[in-house]
């Protein structure tokens, strides 16, 4: 697995490499006299066995013999992105056909697929760097996009063409011509180079249809909690899988979709999910699962290396719980689900508890129950003796429509207090149900958000009371008639009545009483503390992926600063400092910094790169002024002798020039305490940039006194300023 990954990795960094040559102009050609229909058949010869494994129709059509004078590395190269290309978009049973032939100076090499083709609006932009004919995070094949655009360049460096048009029926032809001939002059390989048999097997390697998991976890116990993995890399997935397996349960998948019908099925207690996945994506996945009842506070792990922080806030706020950026160690790993794993077993335990109360206290309601209806009117909670006559299992109600429900004429009524309790109005109301009388609470219930999402009702058999009602009615008409005789039994009967409302009034609020006072509990006990942990580890990120982009761009513009062709731009200096100065108040406004730029400061240099420098050494005159109460910086001409410098000085911290020597060199940094974390490469990036322009670049400082650092350009004067405003 290591070399396979290694194998992957190495060719994708001689792809940018390559680029980072052809883009200096360092890429030397190495031509050789060759039989080009031999190296075609040895090179076309990989892909035999990946036609017959995805049942592809594979045809080679080539004559006896071609000589011709190329670069045989880099037409092996060509030809091996081209049929990976082919094989990649080619469905199964379909057809592959690799032809060869000369056509007067120049060899032409087709390769034709039954793929879906290239849009014609995609047919020039399919050659450019990192641009691939499936974009986005549900594509179903990974790289760089480099593939085309080098080969391109290659066929270019011979003075070849390539281009891409439909195949006969459907499908994609990609048309290579290269001269037989090398230009005059040119010196060739007394023996051509051995052709590198390593890139093809690579590249059939990565093609190759994945392989499940293997199951190599110690068996767990049936109740142990049960992770889903959803990762389209079969290594990444065997690896996570047996990391998590020594003390869970787990079941894999290796799309979106297939992770979405496997969560489903098997009501997993965390998932754990790649971003970028064929089929559907793992964000899509994660939205679709949120849909769900059941699935919906299940924990979700993205598993990631793609730095989008626009996705990674969405998701952190709205659907998952945490994040691990590849790479990562296995302990992290553990430690991250363990935590989540274990809050949602405690949270259960909390809810099932919680429910068995409810539901204890709703059973002995007297001859009543509790009915708990969402937005839509459908039932989410039953229970109580009321159940029972509805002829349903509470179970088989559960999920139900009221109106499915509820077939007595008492309907209509009983809907509209419901929907005034989910409008927010409390209300109680009597009805008649089969020779009984229910006295009815309808109470609005609120989510986390304060919003009214379901509505409760809570009902309780009075047809007693109403007996006992009519039955004081009737003896009252009999005291009228006998009032005398009936006066001792009519007080037992008024103080037994009595006795019997303050039953049932003490009845009716204990079960409100504890629903309601459950419901606080629940919230004061989990309503922030999920969202606050959330916020932890997305600063973490956040701070992890800046620093990480500023090592990037300082080792980027290290390189640039070495190669390439200068531009010769006319640069209005002044303006360029006035910008950068105002970009770093708007960044950090608590700071009170001055600054003063000495308008009409120009030269003639490459834009780019001197952005780069004034951005540097600003960028430091800020920062070392941080502990300063009135910080200064200032951007000024200055003559030494017969040479005029741009300087920028600052009151800041300033340095020992005793370490000035190492000043310039790259990864060096003089404050190694320094509060302001780095690499130390901006320095070093600057006086490069100046020297390649035919400058110098001093410095000179004092410690507590600040820095000033100046540096040669060749400056405009007169005229030439004149035209560059």
């Amino acid at each position: 697995v290591v070399e396979r990954n290694a194998r992957l990795l190495h060719r994708h960094v001689s792809d940018l490499l390559d680029i980072a040559k052809l883009e200096a102009g360092r890429m030397d050609m190495h031509y050789a006299r060759i039989d080009l229909v031999r190296m075609v058949r040895f090179l076309a010869s990989h892909f035999e066995a990946l036609a017959e494994e995805k049942r592809i129709r594979y045809t080679v059509e080539a004559p006896d013999g071609l000589p011709a004078e190329i670069d045989a590395e880099k037409c092996q190269r060509i030809l091996i992105n081209l049929l990976s290309n082919a094989f990649k978009f080619t469905p199964v049973d379909g057809a592959v056909v690799l032809s060869l032939r000369a056509e007067g100076k120049h060899a032409v090499l087709r390769v034709r697929d039954d793929g879906p083709g290239v849009p014609v609006a995609m047919r020039e932009v399919i050659f450019e760097r990192f641009r691939q004919g499936e974009g986005g995070a549900a594509r179903r094949f990974g790289g760089t996009g480099l593939g085309l655009a080098i080969a391109k360049e290659f066929i270019d460096l011979h003075g070849g063409a390539i281009e891409v048009g439909d195949a006969p029926g459907h499908g994609a032809i990609f048309t290579v011509t290269l001269p037989l001939t090398a230009p005059e002059g040119t010196e060739f390989q007394v023996t051509p180079g051995a052709l590198d048999e390593g890139i093809g097997r690579q590249a059939v390697e990565e093609l190759r249809e994945r392989r499940d998991a293997s199951e190599r976890a110690t068996p767990m116990a049936a109740d142990a909690p049960l992770i889903l993995v959803v990762e389209d890399n079969p290594d990444m997935n065997a690896f996570v899988a047996e990391a998590l397996g020594r003390r869970y349960r787990v079941a894999t998948a290796f799309d979106g979709q297939e992770g979405l019908d496997k969560a489903l099925a098997l009501s997993p207690d965390l998932i754990l999910s790649d971003v970028m996945m064929p089929r559907m994506s793992g964000d899509q996945m994660v939205e679709a699962l949120r849909r769900h009842r059941g699935l919906e506070h299940v924990p979700i792990v993205m598993l990631t290396a793609k730095a989008d922080d626009a996705l990674r806030v969405k998701l952190l706020r709205e659907r998952v719980q945490d994040y691990v950026y590849k790479p990562f160690s296995v302990e992290e790993l553990m430690a991250r689900v363990g935590r989540l794993v274990a809050e949602r077993r405690r949270t259960e335990g909390a809810l099932r508890r919680s429910e068995a109360l409810y539901r204890a206290i709703a059973r002995n309601i007297p001859g009543g129950g509790v009915f708990v209806v969402d937005e839509n009117l459908r039932y989410l909670i039953v229970d109580g003796p009321l159940v029972a006559e509805i002829g349903m299992e509470r179970e088989q109600l559960e999920g139900r429509m009221f109106g499915e429900v509820v077939k007595e004429r008492t309907h209509p009524f009983v809907e509209e207090h419901f929907r005034r309790a989910l409008s927010g109005e409390m209300t109680s109301c009597e009805t008649e149900l089969r020779s009984r009388t229910l006295w009815t609470h309808y109470v609005p219930l609120d989510d986390e958000n304060g919003r009214v999402s379901a509505a409760m009702a809570v009902a309780l058999d009075i047809t007693g009371r109403k007996q006992a009602e009519e039955e004081i009615r009737r003896l009252n008409a009999d005291l009228e008639r006998r009032v005398d005789e009936r006066t001792a039994e009519l007080r037992a009967a008024n103080e037994e009545l009595d006795s019997f409302a303050y039953a049932v009034s003490h009845d009716l609020r204990a079960p409100l009483r504890a629903l309601s006072g459950f419901s606080q509990a629940l919230i004061e006990d989990h309503g922030e503390r999920l969202e606050g942990e959330a916020g932890v580890y997305l600063n973490q990120i956040i701070l992890a992926s800046r620093r990480m982009g500023e090592l990037i761009d300082g080792l980027l513009a290290l390189s640039r600063s070495t190669r390439g062709e200068l531009r010769q731009d006319r640069v209005d200096l002044s303006a360029l400092a006035e910008r950068i100065l105002a970009e770093l108040a708007r960044v950090e406004p608590e700071r009170c910094v001055a600054w003063q730029v000495e308008p009409g400061l120009a030269a003639r240099c490459d834009a780019r790169m001197i952005e780069a420098v004034m951005r540097n050494l600003l960028g430091n005159a800020w920062k070392y002024t941080a502990r300063k109460a009135q910080s200064s910086i200032r951007v000024y001409p200055e003559w030494k002798g017969a040479e005029r410098f741009i300087c920028v000085a600052d009151n800041g911290d300033g340095f020992d020039m005793a370490h000035a020597k190492k000043l310039f060199q790259p990864f060096q940094r003089l404050h190694r305490q320094d509060e302001f974390p780095g690499i130390g490469i901006g320095l070093a990036t600057a006086q490069r940039i100046v020297h390649r322009h035919g400058g110098v670049m001093r410095a000179e400082a004092k410690p507590g006194e600040g820095a000033k650092f100046r540096f040669t350009l060749r400056f405009i004067e007169g005229d030439d300023r004149e035209e560059m405003a």
